[in-house]
């Protein structure tokens, strides 16, 4: 995410802070101020905002790693003012294994819980829960820790995306509806959440950290059900459905003038190369055309300037497939086949253009 630092990297996966996580810092000053906190006292706010983000980080690992177990990388974990994301790779396969994966967030609020309990008993019990953060001090920072944590588990199991809750929804309703449907409905159930916490804030609560989370919900709930639908639109539709089949076929011995000339005409920026048989056995990139041409190159063969690393793609191939192999190896174009004989070409613009015809 732009406008993010990376502060650590744990089992391998980068944490980072988003700049906007900065306004904390100015909250806890604006609440000492505000609050006529002493020095002591700000001190022990900016302890315990840095302990509860602690916490979430370790909210968030635990997706990671529960991730991990079936096989679904992450990609990072980014601290927001509002929580963490844990940015997966993809939605794991199966609904049982995205409803553990998605539970395992709140299991460790409550884990920490646990495991503090024990300081819990020791510590000061009878504070007042609704004094504001000003008051925390040596003898409430555990017991309102351990609150927190609590209120963290119950937030998160509520049945709106982006939060725990919501991904536990649809991974129940995926058992029996599928994943389109099952997300589509939990987005809708996600944005009237948000609409309720917008409402709140402005009628109840007022507050508007309220207000944000109920922007944030009902944007991610729309952008959820929007990318599941068009992931499972390019996991139904196969490379022979969208792939170009007619091409320009260059041969190793034909010069790089040819080249030139037809990506001078505008109609073709890159070139598969193929041998008698008709069999891909090259990749001609842009760039490669471009250094050809400063350099004078022209009289030289296309086998000097082609690239063979690359791995052609099958016709039945799904489109996602295709465009994840596409970004991952950064190919300008990629040949497709079909029972080893050269059938097509694809590139991201041909995948581009698919997306926008099925908006």
């Amino acid at each position: 995410m732009r406008g993010s630092i990376q502060i650590a990297k744990l089992f391998n996966i980068p944490v980072l802070v988003h700049w906007s996580f900065g306004l904390l810092a100015f909250f806890v000053l604006w609440e000492g101020f505000s609050n006529d906190l002493s020095w002591e006292g700000t001190l022990w706010l900016g302890v315990f905002v840095l302990a509860l983000f602690l916490c979430v980080v370790m909210h968030e690992f635990g997706h990671a790693l529960t991730a991990r177990r079936y096989g679904v990388g992450t990609r990072d974990i980014i601290l927001l003012p509002i929580g963490g994301v844990a940015r997966l790779d993809r939605l794991p396969e199966k609904p049982i294994h995205e409803f553990l994966v998605a539970i395992a967030g709140p299991a460790v609020n409550i884990a920490i819980v646990l495991a503090l309990s024990p300081l819990f008993l020791f510590s000061v019990v009878s504070f007042n829960v609704t004094s504001n953060a000003g008051g925390i001090n040596a003898q409430n920072f555990i017991p309102l820790l351990v609150l927190l944590n609590v209120m963290l588990a119950i937030f998160n199991l509520i049945p709106a995306f982006p939060m725990d809750g919501g991904r536990i929804l649809r991974a129940l309703l995926s058992m029996r509806l599928g994943r389109v449907r099952a997300t589509k409905i939990a987005a809708v159930i996600g944005q009237l959440f948000a609409l309720a916490f917008v409402v709140s804030s402005i009628l109840w609560v007022k507050s508007p950290m309220l207000a944000l989370i109920g922007v944030f919900v009902f944007l991610n709930a729309w952008g959820e059900a929007r990318s599941v639908k068009m992931n499972s639109l390019l996991d139904d539709t196969k490379l022979s459905d969208i792939m170009k089949t007619r091409f320009t076929r260059l041969h190793p011995h034909d010069t790089m003038h040819t080249a030139i000339r037809i990506m001078e005409m505008g109609a073709e920026q890159n070139f598969i190369i193929t041998n008698e048989a008709a069999q891909s056995i090259g990749i001609l990139h842009n760039e490669f055309i471009k250094e050809a041409m400063s350099q004078r190159d022209g009289n030289a063969p296309v086998a000097v300037y082609m690239s063979k690393h690359y791995e052609p793609l099958q016709a039945q191939d799904s489109v996602r497939f295709a465009a994840m192999r596409i970004q991952t190896n950064g190919y300008s174009i990629v040949p497709v086949e079909k029972d080893g004989q050269l059938v097509g070409v694809l590139d991201m613009k041909m995948i581009q253009e698919f997306l926008k015809e099925n908006k």
